[in-house]
């Protein structure tokens, strides 16, 4: 299983409502042993960068 969270927030200022990947986890909505990742950008950044990665990955 996979997660990517993109987000603005920061944990450390009290954004993302306590809402992280390893607190998903640690509730069981998401595998113990996926493979996670947290992007700290804006999604019209990031998710164009993704797209382009993952489009080309399958060419």
């Amino acid at each position: 299983d996979y997660a990517v969270q993109i987000t603005t927030d920061s944990p450390h200022f009290g954004g993302l409502s306590g809402a992280t990947l390893e607190e998903a986890k640690s509730w069981c909505k998401l595998k113990p042993d996926a493979k996670a990742v947290t992007v700290y950008c804006d999604a019209t950044i990031a998710l164009p960068l993704i797209y382009a990665y993952l489009v080309d990955k399958i060419r």
